[in-house]
């Protein structure tokens, strides 16, 4: 699953070792102390995911909940601060769009519009 907050972007999937925890990856350094301060966060310079927390399920669970009860925005895009994060989460914003668009064509006629 891929979350992109206003301040973060992580990737969480389930823990092959351990059914009660998940992995938390991310990009950017502190995208994951920012929803979890006290994870104990691994880089792995030559991941994908450069960086990576073993996180117990209920708390993942908290956290996002947390998370989305607090949202008080009108528009994502606007709330994002960073410009770095904003210009990157534009270019996702315009390859979903894209998404969008070659999913319906490829529904209707079979085959889609790249």
């Amino acid at each position: 699953m891929w979350i992109f907050l206003q301040d973060s972007f992580v990737t969480i999937s389930q823990d092959a070792n351990q059914r009660d925890r998940f992995i938390i990856r991310a990009r950017v350094a502190g995208d994951i102390e920012k929803l979890f301060p006290k994870a104990q966060v691994i880089r792995l310079d030559d991941a994908d995911f450069r960086f990576r927390a073993f996180v117990p399920k209920a708390r993942v669970v908290e956290v996002l909940s947390r998370a989305i009860g607090s949202v008080d925005y009108t528009s994502f895009k606007s709330g994002v601060k960073d410009k770095c994060r904003a210009w990157f989460y534009t270019r996702v914003w315009s390859i979903t769009a894209d998404m969008q668009d070659a999913c319906e064509e490829l529904r209707e006629t079979g085959s889609p519009v790249v």
